[in-house]
């Protein structure tokens, strides 16, 4: 068996398990980046994971680290996180990770801290050694391993709604014998409000680094994340005793810290109707009028025609969903029509024009939406679509424009027929789709909630409170809008109309995508 290693993981908030905020470029080449998995909307934030396995220690390598923490990145994305995954981290990396970490983590956000490799305590303070750490005494820890009380810090800063910090890190010290002190594994920890931390055994206790691909803790825990409408607390339990009985009571997992609220890795699954109506591609609509669709042969993409109109934008309190973001509701007026893409991009589209398709979901082949791709990316699209024409007629969607595209003249709230009209946590299996296929709105765009979640031209900020008229947003900020939920949302609050997100523009997730607008002649003056 291999050299057992600390063992213990502190549960950050929900997380993301995607490159959320950071460029692919900013990475080190010994670090893996699972691209983003949809931040989740306004209200729950996006959630984001960092990811660690450290194995490569040359005097006490460890065989299962890397393997976890590949397998936790992978359970993380496909439950819709956003994650930074590191494989043997080394000290010149460590500010880099934290500061990109940091970087995602915006107000509301749920993060993961996962962390899988040799742990030990200095005075009561936990640390997670780099590979590379040269460590002969407790002096060496502080400069040469990431403090774990910084890491709880840090998120705190960012006024994270809920952390979850997982440490599978109680092996033995291989660090000890310039140590004053050598008790064996980690120190207990104070977390936070909002946070709990989940070790892999008891504060002091040691746990085996595993027989198997991954260590005992990670293999129970990775099951229990996926088991649908288990709070967290739940599952953590069902981690405990399957660690106590497969270790015939020699490893038992410990938690501290505490949440307000319940959060699920995967909520409770609604039943699904046992025939879902059948798509319709562009069906007629009573109240807007018949949609009215062209094809654009420069774009080689089908847009539909949104006249000009005044709508309610935003919730009010009582609404069902409503979040303070979306308040207060106001009047809007669009004063000129517009041509919004019947469907997300997809990946043969973007492919044509780019050539690159960044995308990583492929069940739904290149007829699913692109994703993978940041607000920035978006607009280089748009700047090679419009070299095609003799004047710029792309651009991405305003919010106001969306919400209003997206209601068609449909009540507040989330539509009763959702799972007609929407892939979402509860019907689409956790992977995109080929656009198209689910019911059209009364314009005759699909795909307006659920699948990917589609970038606005917007920078995030609040509402006015009179009305507007053909609002564009602030003119500056660090959060750009996207709007519709996605097929990871983990509330179905976020697939309605008004439910809003944000993240940083040089943000990639595997469930971000977005639709173009085309200021072509109105369809009374085509032809």
């Amino acid at each position: 068996m291999d050299t057992p290693r600390f063992a213990w993981r502190i549960l950050l908030g929900p997380l993301v398990l995607f490159s959320p905020v950071g460029a692919p470029a900013r990475q080190d080449p010994r670090a893996v980046l699972v691209q983003p998995g949809a931040p989740a909307a306004m209200g729950h934030g996006p959630r984001v994971a960092l990811v660690i396995g450290n194995g490569a220690y040359p005097a006490a390598p460890l065989r299962n680290p890397v393997h976890d923490a590949r397998a936790m990145a992978a359970k993380l994305k496909e439950l819709g996180f956003e994650v930074v995954l590191r494989e043997n981290l080394a000290q010149n990396q460590i500010g880099a990770t934290l500061r990109d970490f940091r970087t995602r983590l915006a107000p509301g956000a749920e993060a993961v801290f996962f962390y899988a490799g040799h742990g030990l305590q200095v005075n009561g303070v936990n640390y997670l050694p780099a590979v590379d750490a040269d460590i002969t005494g407790e002096e060496d820890v502080p400069t040469q391993s990431i403090d774990v009380n910084k890491v709880l810090e840090l998120m705190e800063a960012q006024k994270t709604r809920l952390n979850l910090v997982f440490l599978d890190a109680c092996r033995n010290n291989p660090f000890t014998r310039g140590f004053r002190s050598t008790g064996g594994g980690l120190a207990r920890v104070s977390p936070p409000a909002g946070t709990i931390l989940s070790f892999a055994t008891r504060p002091g206790s040691l746990a085996a680094d595993g027989d198997g691909d991954h260590g005992l803790y990670t293999e129970n825990l990775l099951q229990a994340m996926g088991e649908p409408g288990l709070i967290i607390e739940q599952a953590l339990k069902r981690v405990y005793a399957g660690v106590r009985r497969a270790s015939k009571g020699r490893q038992e997992p410990w938690q501290e810290g505490g949440l307000e609220g319940d959060f699920y890795f995967v909520p409770a699954r609604a039943p699904m109707p046992a025939e879902p109506p059948a798509a319709a591609p562009i069906p007629a609509a009573a109240a807007p009028g018949p949609a009215k669709v062209r094809r654009d042969l420069a774009a080689s993409m089908d847009f539909c025609w949104i006249p000009p109109g005044e709508f309610t934008m935003g919730s009010q309190e009582g609404e069902p969903g409503h979040t303070t973001e979306e308040s207060p509701a106001h009047r809007v007026t669009l004063s000129r029509g517009f041509w919004l893409g019947r469907t997300e991009v997809t990946q043969g589209q973007y492919q044509a024009i780019m050539k690159t398709n960044p995308s990583r979901f492929y069940a739904g082949g290149f007829d699913a939406p692109v994703e993978q791709v940041t607000w920035d990316a978006a607009q280089s699209f748009i700047q090679r679509l419009n070299a095609r024409v003799a004047a710029p007629v792309y651009r991405l969607p305003t919010e106001a424009e969306w919400e209003y595209a997206c209601r068609a003249g449909m009540p507040p709230g989330r539509p009763d027929d959702l799972d007609a009209i929407a892939w979402s946590i509860r019907n689409s299996g956790l992977t995109t789709h080929p656009v198209g296929q689910k019911q059209a709105n009364a314009w005759g765009l699909c795909d307006m909630l659920g699948n990917v979640g589609e970038w606005c031209q917007d920078w995030f900020g609040p509402y006015p409170g009179d009305p507007v008229q053909d609002p564009a947003g602030p003119d500056h900020g660090s959060f750009r809008v996207y709007r519709g939920g996605t097929i990871g949302s983990p509330f179905l609050r976020e697939l309605r109309p008004a439910s809003r997100g944000m993240n940083s523009p040089d943000t990639r997730s595997s469930v971000l995508g977005f639709r173009v607008v085309s200021l072509a002649a109105a369809p009374d003056r085509q032809e």
